[in-house]
């Protein structure tokens, strides 16, 4: 480990209704399990009592919620390092078996982690639904060595079918194993089993989780990348490689630690992922094992020479997919306010969702209803193939109201999607098709702006610098900075128009803005500002993280508001429409600036056009009423009697 100096309560129900939003209302049990503060290495159990009825459940989620307290006076570390925790059950008839892992952040108390921070972890235990039943203990095992860290555990309950009915469960090998060492070689531990599949199954998956720790003078087991061999009655079946490449894109960034360091198997701050790897039986007597490529580990020059990987895996035996035509909405990633998504979000353009076939039929087309709740909903039909039990990543095509709403409030909004056609009829199960999520609006940078970025210190004469561009909805690189050198300043304008935009920025290196420190170096972090052209004030980036964003973000943005301006030919000024206050209840005062002469008409437009208030306009100064609309977005527009033009603005109708 490297480190710098650097229940059943509604309430928790609301709180996590974006997280699991994908059960229709009264058919969720929620469990409230394990609230701990993990001070030491040490287990913290919580017998739990789960339903235990002939009821079948579509999906099981365990949200491991990751909390900090405040250490006693004189604690030395306090959650400052990247610990394991380990979560388990026991049931009553002495089955154990671990359901999911993780790994805490460098977590120092600072502006990032103050003592009110939290993530939550969401798992799919489903297939551990023969033991999350009756009564059964959880078990959380701590792996830190100091205080820090609280631990609050649920678990979600849905009801319905799942994928595939899990007919057995056999938990294969368990335990932290010495890699390279050849007097006990991690062969001694992790033998050929010889296994029996029960009647009637139709598939067999090994679930692996697989976390490397330790350092020796080839940085293995933690720096090492490594894969495993699945070895299936004497056959080579397939290499597995279980290396994390993807630790600088965590969603839990600009932690106190080297946390964008690529991991085996993990990242500081992030759940670890289970790896199914089917293993082709499907009745009758197997042999299975999993072989690691020989290694001789090597004396650090701190003595340091004990690589060891934490295994845990389980074969599970499936019975044949339950359902014929199924797509399963598993996640919207945008808009979506919930923390794991702060890579995604916040959006004014394309709504990202993950979608799943839950079905035993290919699925060519899905349709999807969404937009914002309260505004109009709009539809989109993806096309292509998604094989049985597959899962894909969709973007759906942009709602104007998400544009619309850059810049004008700040209010969290709630966004909807469902699926309602699947290969052009409707979808066999409707439980799993929609989902409505939380969102704060992009911000409003304004139609020309500023980008200043220095480029960091490096001591790599091989190394990239850090690079930008905008893009626009359609993925058009509008304007960019590449081709750059290290420790240089480099200051562009960039003038956009009516749109929503994308600021990427990308580290090649996967360490952001501050690639000095991991080099040894004391000084000359990069660094980034966007201004509006003419001011020195700095607009809110708020997934730059004071350059402490790994390998890159995203912050997507408007760029002008929605309203034109036209000049007055005859008097040579600016003229313009303003609405306040705005987001509105009842009276909306309108201003109109630039005018000779005010006469005309002022119409209020709904999100599908529509005409919904037409009324004479003769004053700068005019009050409407909007009191008896409905909430969303709306166009208010002036047009001019006297020049036959017009000039309009956005409004928000909140009540």
């Amino acid at each position: 480990m490297k480190k710098r100096f650097h229940l059943f309560l509604a309430v928790i129900v609301c709180s996590l209704c974006s997280i699991v939003a994908k059960a229709n209302p009264g058919d969720t049990t929620w469990v409230q399990a394990n609230i701990a503060q993990m001070a030491n290495t040490t287990n913290y159990d919580t017998t739990v009592f789960f339903p235990n009825s002939t009821k079948t459940y579509r999906k099981i989620y365990m949200i491991f919620t990751l909390g900090k307290y405040a250490c006693p006076a004189g604690s030395q570390y306090c959650g400052s390092w990247d610990y394991i925790v380990n979560n388990y059950v026991m049931t009553k008839t002495g089955d154990t078996m671990e359901i999911s892992r993780l790994i805490t952040p460098y977590a120092t108390t600072s502006s990032n982690f103050p003592l009110t921070w939290t993530h939550d972890y969401v798992y799919d235990v489903t297939d551990y639904a023969g033991l999350l039943k009756d009564s059964a203990t959880i078990r959380i095992g701590y792996g830190g060595y100091s205080y820090g860290f609280t631990a609050n555990v649920r678990f979600a309950l849905i009801e319905g079918t799942p994928d595939r009915t899990v007919i057995g469960l056999q938990r294969l090998w368990h335990g932290i194993f010495n890699y390279g060492q050849p007097t006990d070689p991690i062969e001694n531990h992790v033998a050929t089993l010889s296994e029996t599949a029960p009647a009637n199954t139709a598939a067999t998956e090994m679930k692996m989780r697989i976390t490397g720790h330790g350092e020796d003078a080839n940085d293995c087991n933690e720096f090492c990348p490594n894969t495993y061999d699945v070895i299936v009655n004497g056959s080579d079946i397939f290499t597995q490689n279980f290396w994390r490449d993807n630790c600088g894109q965590n969603p839990v960034a600009a932690q106190t630690g080297s946390w964008p360091y690529n991991r085996s198997g993990w990242c500081p701050g992030a759940l670890v992922n289970t790896i199914d790897n089917p293993l082709g039986v499907t009745s009758g007597a197997y042999s299975v094992n999993v072989t690691f490529p020989s290694y001789t580990t090597a004396m650090s020059s701190s003595g340091n020479s004990n690589p060891s990987y934490d295994v845990e895996a389980m074969a599970v035996y499936y019975s044949g997919i339950n359902k014929t035509l199924d797509a399963s909405l598993e996640e919207v990633l945008a808009p979506n306010n919930q923390n794991e998504y702060t890579r995604y979000n916040n959006i004014c353009s394309q709504p990202i969702v993950h979608v799943h076939n839950s079905g035993s039929t290919p699925i060519t087309s899905i349709r999807f209803d969404y937009g914002v709740v309260g505004s109009y909903i709009g539809n989109y039909t993806w096309s292509g193939t998604l094989a049985p039990l597959q899962d894909t990543i969709i973007y759906l095509a942009t709602p104007w109201q998400m544009q619309a709403l850059s810049g004008l409030t700040s209010t969290p909004q709630q966004f909807i999607a469902t699926i309602t056609q699947v290969n052009g009829q409707a979808d066999a199960d409707a439980s799993n098709n929609s989902i409505t999520t939380t969102f704060v609006p992009a911000p409003l940078w304004g139609n020309q702006i500023v980008v200043k970025m220095k480029t960091s210190q490096t001591i790599d004469p091989n190394a990239v610098a850090q690079t930008w561009q905008i893009v626009d909805a359609d993925g058009n690189v509008l304007a960019q900075r590449t081709n750059t050198t290290h420790q240089t300043m480099y200051i562009d304008t960039v003038t956009l128009g009516l749109n929503c935009y994308q600021f990427q920025m990308t580290a090649p290196d996967g360490y952001g803005l501050t690639e000095y420190w991991y080099e040894g170096l004391t000084s000359d972090a990069g660094s980034l500002t966007i201004n509006k052209l003419g001011t020195a004030l700095s607009l809110s980036v708020p997934n730059y993280k004071a350059g402490d964003f790994g390998s890159g973000f995203t912050q997507n943005f408007g760029g002008s508001p929605f309203k034109a301006g036209i000049t007055n030919i005859e008097t040579g000024k600016n003229i313009t429409i303003d609405a306040y206050p705005n987001p509105t209840t009842g009276n909306v005062t309108v201003s109109l600036v630039g005018f000779q002469q005010v006469k005309g008409t002022l119409q209020l437009i709904d999100a599908i056009g529509r005409v919904a208030l037409t009324q004479p306009c003769n004053d700068e100064v005019q009050t409407i009423n909007v009191s008896r609309f409905a909430n969303g977005v709306y166009t208010l527009v002036y047009i001019d009697n006297n020049a036959n033009g017009k000039i309009q603005t956005r409004l928000l109708i909140a009540k």
